[in-house]
């Protein structure tokens, strides 16, 4: 169970770290007065943050599907020997 619930965290953290590392990285609109124009300005490493925050939604896109996928075998494992136990007729194979 606890798999199951890392793994609701990492696919709800995915959208929280894109949009934190887009966030900083991307170039913004600044007012030049003494040209009467924008210009984009972009803040220190913020390529790296983007990459950054790429390469940690695949990570975390990665773990939220092996932790999914774990713990459905181990939910289905623990279903099937409780009812190997109780010797049930409609028992799974």
């Amino acid at each position: 169970m606890l798999r199951l619930v890392l793994a609701v965290v990492c696919v709800v953290a995915v959208p929280a770290v894109y949009s934190m590392g887009m966030s900083y990285g991307a170039e913004y609109l600044v007012w030049d007065p003494t040209y009467s124009t924008y210009y984009y300005e972009e803040r220190p490493a913020g390529l790296v943050v983007i990459v950054v925050a790429l390469v940690l939604c695949a990570a975390l896109g990665a773990a939220s599907v092996l932790l999914g996928v774990k713990g459905m075998v181990a939910f289905v494992r623990a279903y099937r020997v409780r009812y190997r136990r109780t010797g049930l007729p409609n028992a799974p194979a």
